[in-house]
């Protein structure tokens, strides 16, 4: 049985720790540092991707929120029914506004001091204002697929993917009021089509893709109604077993980006183990990890991982900015013979500080604040 919907499943937040890792290590590798290039770095280039991060977040996502449904909303109709999405709604946007409108807002100051420097990270302020819209107003899938290929995007390229989550919040309540009993049936068709139509990447496609959402919620239903009894993955208690299996896995993912064979079909296999993951951490049995340390980490890390997802490209700006100014002369030869090394340590330390403090100070305060609305309301309403 998968743990009751109003307590947090500790591999579920390990899972997201490991997605913002992917996240921030893809990005490191493809472009957004400038790494001096070596043999190790050409090989991770031509033959890996680790943007399957965000496939995990789309999945634990399409999870998290069918819980959270099926736990408040006893039937799919009704005024009850839309004031629990309505309330549902208000959470999320106390958990992801504030912090996103920061980042936004950050992100601009940092255009408009930086530019005007000659520094060429951050884009030009007028670039990075059309760029700000776009996230602000949850569009910026839908502007990315235009500014991609002219290279004309801004800093807030990461607000892609929550974009289309935001549409996906706010649409799903819709589709689960229409379909109400047929909800399974209706997902799984439009997964199938989805998996099995070849979407290219910066394609139409790939940029309003659900089929991660589908299986998180395809899966919270089958645990909800106890159909994965039968299924559960109880080899994987053996360490003799699951390591081997987790081995193959992360080491099976990276490698699918770089296979050019695959093409249009990799985003297909990126879902498939981002599922299967997430499949293994639903049972929360320890079928992911059973490291004490790796795991406390990992919740750790997961749980600011909203923060460090909107915040570790400035942060990579901040630290190529920053960092000729915190070297001193004396230094300088030794930096710039271990380049990739203080840039990848700066960055980390700059993304980790700045995430640190967005979650200690904005996420988690206004998080409570917006719960504490939320009991006012319906105690009120009682």
């Amino acid at each position: 049985m998968v743990s009751p919907p109003n307590r947090k499943i500790a591999e579920i937040e390990c899972l997201r720790g490991l997605a913002a890792a992917c996240t921030v290590l893809n990005h490191m590798l493809f472009g957004f540092l400038p790494l001096r290039m070596n043999p190790l770095l050409i090989y991770l280039r031509l033959h890996t991707q680790f943007d399957f991060g965000v496939d995990i977040f789309f999945v634990i996502s399409g999870f998290v929120i069918m819980r959270t449904l099926m736990a408040r909303v006893p039937r799919w109709s009704g005024p009850t029914f839309w004031r629990s999405v309505y309330a549902f709604w208000r959470r999320r946007a106390w958990r992801l506004y504030p912090a996103a409108w920061l980042c936004i807002a950050l992100g601009l100051a940092l255009s408009w001091v930086y530019s005007q420097s000659g520094f060429d990270y951050f884009a030009s302020f007028e670039t990075t204002l059309a760029d700000s819209v776009a996230a602000f107003f949850q569009y910026y899938n839908f502007y990315l697929i235009g500014c991609f290929p002219s290279r004309t995007c801004g800093t807030n390229q990461v607000y892609w993917s929550l974009s289309l989550e935001e549409q996906f919040y706010f649409l799903f309540p819709f589709v689960l009021w229409l379909s109400r009993r047929h909800l399974p049936k209706i997902l799984l068709a439009a997964l199938f089509l989805q998996l099995l139509w070849p979407r290219p990447l910066h394609s139409w496609l790939f940029y309003v893709r659900s089929d991660g959402f589908i299986v998180g919620i395809l899966l919270a239903i089958a645990h909800a109604q106890s159909r994965l009894a039968n299924w559960e993955p109880c080899f994987m208690q053996h360490g003799a077993l699951r390591r081997p299996v987790l081995i193959a896995l992360l080491l099976l993912a990276p490698c699918i980006g770089g296979y050019v064979a695959l093409g249009s079909y990799a985003q297909t296999l990126f879902t498939v183990l981002a599922s299967v993951l997430v499949y293994l951490a639903s049972f929360d049995r320890g079928y992911l990890l059973r490291n004490k340390w790796l795991t406390g980490f990992l919740v750790w890390l997961g749980a600011r991982s909203y923060s460090v997802y909107l915040l570790h490209l400035l942060a990579f700006g901040l630290t190529v900015q920053l960092l000729p100014q915190l070297v001193s002369t004396a230094m300088v030869p030794w930096v710039v013979a271990h380049q990739n090394s203080v840039l990848i340590g700066v960055a980390l330390v700059f993304t980790l500080v700045l995430s640190e403090a967005a979650y200690r100070w904005l996420e988690k305060p206004l998080l409570a604040y917006g719960r504490r609305r939320e009991a006012g309301a319906a105690a009120a309403s009682v």
